[in-house]
Formats: C-alpha cells, sequence, structure tokens
C-alpha cells in the first residue's frame, strides 16, 4: 500500500512539474481565445458583466463564438488573487491536467477491479496515469487556458464515479454533477456525453436494470442540472457556434459540390444515384475526418495543415512507442470483451465523431474527449506484453529507455525549437506591438486596431 501511495505522489509531482515548468512563457504568448477567457473572467470580477455587457451569461458572445462558461468562471478567483495575466489564465489548466493524472489512476483501478480474473490492477492504473503525464498530448494542453482541459478531467471523473456507482450508489450523485459540469465546460464534450452514457447503459444493462431507481434518479439529476445548457444550445445564439465549424457550414465547397453535381447528370456520369451531391459530399467528408482522427499520421507522426497552436507537427499526439502497446491493448480487449473492456472500445472508437463535424479536422482540441481511453489501452497492453515475457528486467529497461529518448526529443523540441516556429500562431507579434502602443500612447490622439479579434489584447494587457 505505501508503494502505491509513494508511486502515485510521485507520478503526480511529475505530472504537476513537466506543466508547471515555463508555463507562462512556453507558449510563447497568450492566444485571443486564452486572453478571451482571462478578460472576461476580470469583467465578470470587476463588474458582474462580460465584455459586452451582459451580466453572469451561461455563455459568453466573445467573438461570436459563445465560449462555455465554466472555466472563464474557475478564473475569476484567481484573477482576483494573481491579477490578470498569463499566470492565472494558464494555472487553473495545470492544476486540472494533474489532477486529471490522479483520477486516471482511480479510473483505471475501478475499471479493472470490475472483473475478479484481472491481474496487476495497481500496475496497470499507476502506468497508465504514468503515460498521461508526459503523453504531449494532455501535457501541452494542460500548460494553456483552453477550456477543454477542465472538461476532459469533468468527463473523466464522471466514468470513474460511474463505474465506483455499480457498487456504491451514492457515487451516482457524483457523476451526475460531473457529468452535467463537462457540458457546460467545452462544447465537444457537451455533446459527446450522450454517447459516452448510451454506451455505459448498453453494456451494463442487466445491472442498470436490477437498481433502475437509483439510475432513474441519476438521470433525473443529470437532466435538471443540464438542462439551462440544453435549452440556451438550442437558442439562435447556442446554435451560432456549430453554424460556423461544422462541415455542413462549409458554403463554399458545397457550391462547387452541387455544381459537379449538374455537371454529373449532364455528362451521363451519376451511377446509383452516388455522385457530386450534397448529402454524399457530408457522408464522405465526415467519414475522411473520421479515419483521419485515427490514422498514423495525426496520432503518432503530427503530421498535419492545421495550426501550431493546436498541433506540433514534427511530434504526433502519441509517442511511435505507444503503438504496438496500443494496438496489442486494442487486441486483447476485443479478445476478452469484458464488459469494461466493451465500454473503453466504444469510448475510444466513438470519441472522433464529434470532432470529425467539423470543418478543421483532425482536431486535437475537440478530439481530447478521448483521453484517457487511449492510456487505458497502451498501460494494459505494456504491462501484459512486459509480463509475458521471460527477460522482463531486460525488455523493461529497454522500453524504458525508448520512452526516456522519445520524451527527451519531446522536450527539446517543446522548449527550444517550438517557442520560435509556433510564435505567429499564438499571435506573439501583437504583444510585442501592444508594448510598443503602451509607451507611445500618450502622443497621439487616436490609435486604431484593425482586426476582428486582436482588441481582445489591448482590453487584457491594459486591464480596461
Amino acid at each position: 500500500m505505501k508503494k502505491k501511495i509513494l508511486a502515485l505522489l510521485l507520478i503526480t509531482a511529475l505530472a504537476l512539474f513537466l506543466r508547471c515548468y515555463k508555463f507562462t512563457t512556453v507558449p510563447v504568448s497568450l492566444s485571443w481565445d486564452e486572453a478571451a477567457v482571462g478578460y472576461n473572467a476580470y469583467s465578470i470580477l470587476k463588474t458582474g458583466k462580460d465584455e459586452w455587457g451582459e451580466r453572469l451569461p451561461l455563455a459568453f458572445k466573445s467573438f461570436e463564438d459563445y465560449k462555455s462558461p465554466l472555466y472563464i468562471y474557475l478564473l475569476v478567483p484567481f484573477v482576483f488573487i494573481f491579477g490578470l495575466n498569463e499566470f492565472s489564465v494558464r494555472f487553473p489548466s495545470v492544476i486540472l491536467g494533474t489532477l486529471t493524472v490522479i483520477v486516471t489512476y482511480f479510473l483505471v483501478s475501478n475499471l479493472l477491479k470490475q472483473e475478479k480474473a484481472e491481474k496487476n490492477v495497481i500496475l496497470t492504473a499507476l502506468t497508465a496515469a504514468f503515460l498521461l503525464a508526459i503523453s504531449p498530448w494532455h501535457l501541452r494542453f494542460s500548460r494553456v487556458g483552453f477550456e477543454a482541459i477542465l472538461a476532459v478531467f469533468l468527463q473523466a471523473l464522471g466514468i470513474t464515479a460511474l463505474f465506483k456507482g455499480l457498487k456504491d450508489k451514492k457515487y451516482l450523485w457524483l457523476s451526475a454533477v460531473a457529468f452535467s459540469a463537462a457540458t457546460y465546460a467545452y462544447h465537444s464534450v457537451k455533446f459527446y456525453v450522450p454517447f459516452l452514457l448510451v454506451g455505459f447503459f448498453i453494456v451494463y444493462r442487466k445491472k442498470i436494470l436490477k437498481n433502475f431507481k437509483h439510475y432513474l434518479v441519476f438521470m433525473l439529476i443529470l437532466f435538471v442540472l443540464t438542462l439551462p445548457n440544453l435549452i440556451h444550445s438550442l437558442s439562435p445564439e447556442g446554435t451560432s457556434r456549430g453554424g460556423g465549424t461544422l462541415i455542413t457550414s462549409d458554403a463554399t465547397r458545397i457550391n462547387e459540390v452541387n455544381q459537379l453535381y449538374v455537371q454529373d447528370i449532364q455528362e451521363g456520369r451519376r451511377l446509383l444515384g452516388i455522385g457530386n451531391n450534397y448529402k454524399f459530399h457530408i457522408i464522405r467528408t465526415f467519414a475522411q475526418n473520421y479515419l483521419k482522427h485515427l490514422s498514423f499520421k495525426f496520432l503518432f507522426s503530427g503530421e498535419t495543415d492545421v495550426n501550431w497552436r493546436l498541433n506540433l507537427k514534427n511530434v504526433g499526439m502519441l509517442y511511435y512507442l505507444d503503438l504496438p502497446f496500443l494496438l496489442l491493448g486494442l487486441y486483447l480487449f476485443f479478445k476478452q470483451r469484458r464488459q469494461y473492456q466493451l465500454f473503453v472500445l466504444f469510448w475510444f472508437f466513438t470519441s472522433p465523431i464529434i470532432s470529425s463535424l467539423t470543418i478543421e479536422s483532425p482536431h486535437s482540441l475537440r478530439f481530447l474527449n478521448m483521453l484517457p481511453a487511449p492510456f487505458i489501452l497502451i498501460g494494459y497492453g505494456l504491462v501484459f506484453c512486459v509480463n509475458k515475457l521471460k527477460e522482463k528486467r531486460l525488455y523493461f529497461n529497454l522500453i524504458t529507455v525508448g520512452y526516456l529518448v522519445s520524451f527527451l526529443y519531446f522536450q527539446y523540441f517543446y522548449f527550444q525549437l517550438y517557442p520560435v516556429i509556433s510564435e505567429v500562431d499564438w499571435q506573439y507579434p501583437i504583444k510585442q506591438v501592444l508594448n510598443y502602443t503602451f509607451e507611445k500612447e500618450n502622443e497621439y490622439d487616436k490609435i486604431i486596431i484593425y482586426d476582428s479579434q486582436t482588441y481582445i489584447y489591448y482590453l487584457f494587457y491594459s486591464k480596461y
């Protein structure tokens, strides 16, 4: 027991250090979304209203993208204590990312304890938590003030409590609160939580039916707490977010497809009702986006056209060394098909659905709802592999060296090269321009900021 606690404490300390080290300067500047959530938290603190004068809104209009509210309200005490700066905007994410590592340990241990036949429960849980702690994907988003990292923590907490609730029904209350809070934290998780619950209810339907009244109360609590968010999501303001990001809103591409559809009919190329038409284009785009999210190119090599804020491009979401253990974990879960394994497989393969419906795809931020599922599979596969090998210590040392080399390369790239090559995507030049502007502003009657989103930096750094 003492070894388990010590190991978890060491992993937690490592996770915290990796997320804290130079987090105010790497990434090199606040993105305009970070500046927006920080400034709106500051505005709430000072006036009780957002930047548009709305009192305690359920969604923040911001750049007319109507940001989810929970992270902004969470920032308010940090802005009060530390002031409006990079530290107060990003530090909550650092803490939440570290807490997610701890929750992952308890999640994996509770999953595996569902089956008496499982061995190495503690070792697998510690391995999964450690791999999440050093993961390029989770680590870099835990160092910036993005709402998604809060949603990942709450989703993982909700799943953990849900599985605890199979044996102790009082945890269902915690699960309902966590899932409900997750829907207020980030848009994609708001739409993904129902998928997770459907998967859980299908897999554990027999146990749920035996305790139906408890799960009915769980659903009622979740519904009541989530209802205001649901109502807002159906409003014109709520639907405006999806209207600008969904694949159905790509008007230019849709017009091109419709023109090709007409041309196909005229030239007799349309076959069996499948051609260049709008509906087929949407289905095909969704399928392509889904496969991109699970591709080697995206997950492991980091090759993508998405900007440097969302992808490192030279480093994938996962390490190359994760691949064989991920494949082994998938194989074992498909082969054994224990109930919790079916749920994890459902989670893994449905998680890209929401992100695949958007234009900018594959999208590592909207895809964060997959975490920490891959590390459950990788941890399971890694522990199984090492235990099956005859020369355990030799292969364990080789695997350790492999991960150490991968991790050190990531650290070198992220802290030495990334700040330079990504500074434009992180809007670093804007901060430099504003510093110059603040020095010279008394010399001019009027200063014009010509951009639809740059104004937020002036508000943020001038503490207007």
